[in-house]
This record gives structure tokens, C-alpha cells and sequence, in this order.
């Protein structure tokens, strides 16, 4: 077993109440079970896990600068940029995906990167987790270079938005909810 358990939450600035606050209940859910918030600290989804986190020690808040939508990086969290190394690593990575003219590589791609697979590139986020209407952007764009980033290291995707894909993450929850009424 690893010594971070961790799950990554992005998504759309904009999504239904309903949604927000079932992000929130997540978190709050996640955090009682000793996972960390991977996140980017941007509007909309991602801050609505972070309203799930009361622990500063089950949040990282990855930023691809400082300040970010009114977050400021600190060396001791939970708000962090990537050091120059992490940050050129992230970068030949995504230079590196199949397809890579239709993967984002900005700064905040170069993020998620280390959003999704750990600040140092080797504690890869146990799952994603986001919310985004399904449309035919979802080839394309951040969102197709979210689910390769995370192809890249085996690591599960989950759109709420999309029934199927929530009706999975809620049969993992259950799972490690079994798990650890096992370890106890």
C-alpha cells in the first residue's frame, strides 16, 4: 500500500447546485477515509471538493502559476507550483502523448499533469474524478488531454455528468468503503 492515497478532482467552472454540492460530499467522504485532494483550485468543481476538505493536510492544490484564480503558491501548501524539474518533466510528457495537436500543453495542462500524477511524477492520483457536460469537445481540449494523461499511468476517469461513468465511481467508494471495514 502506498503511504498517500490520492484522487484528483477537475472540471467545468459552471455545473448544476446539485452537482457542486455532491462534489462537496465526496471530498468530506474521501477525506474520512484518508485520501488527499489532488486539485487546481480553479471555480466551479474543483473548489466544490475543496469545500469537502477540513484537513489542510488531505488538499494539494497544484497551480501552474502564482497567483492562480486568487490562490497564491506557499512552499509548505496546500496551494504549490511545480518546482523547474517537475514542470520540464510534466512538459515532455504531454509532448510525448499520441495525438499531442489536439492535447493542450499550456501552463495549466502542465499542471494537471502533476495534478493527476503527483507532484513529483511518481504518486499517481489513485482516480479522476470531474465533472463536464459531454459534448464533442471531449476528443479534444483539456478534457482529452485529462483522460490521456491518465491513460498514461492506468488511472480511471470519472465524468459525473455522465451516468455510467458516476454509476462506476460510486461502485469503487463502495469497494474501498469494504476495504477498509476489512483493515479495520
Amino acid at each position: 500500500m502506498r503511504l498517500i492515497q490520492a484522487y484528483t478532482a477537475l472540471g467545468a467552472a459552471e455545473a448544476p447546485a446539485e452537482t457542486l454540492e455532491t462534489a462537496r460530499k465526496i471530498a468530506v467522504w474521501m477525506q474520512r477515509r484518508g485520501y488527499t485532494l489532488r486539485t487546481s483550485g480553479e471555480p466551479g468543481i474543483p473548489r466544490a471538493f475543496e469545500a469537502g476538505v477540513t484537513w489542510p493536510s488531505a488538499l494539494e492544490v497544484i497551480l501552474p502559476e502564482s497567483p492562480y484564480h486568487g490562490r497564491t503558491a506557499s512552499p509548505v501548501g496546500p496551494a504549490y507550483i511545480a518546482d523547474t524539474a517537475s514542470f520540464q518533466a510534466a512538459q515532455k510528457l504531454l509532448a510525448s502523448i499520441e495525438n499531442s495537436s489536439t492535447t493542450s500543453t499550456d501552463d495549466a495542462a502542465i499542471a494537471m499533469v502533476l495534478q493527476i500524477l503527483g507532484r513529483d511524477l511518481e504518486s499517481p492520483s489513485d482516480f479522476v474524478v470531474l465533472w463536464k457536460q459531454p459534448d464533442d469537445r471531449d476528443t479534444s481540449g483539456r478534457t482529452r488531454t485529462l483522460r490521456a494523461i491518465a491513460h498514461t499511468a492506468n488511472i480511471p476517469v470519472w465524468n459525473l455528468a455522465i451516468p455510467s461513468e458516476a454509476a462506476q465511481l460510486r461502485k469503487l467508494l463502495r469497494d474501498i468503503d469494504l476495504e477498509n471495514q476489512q483493515i479495520l
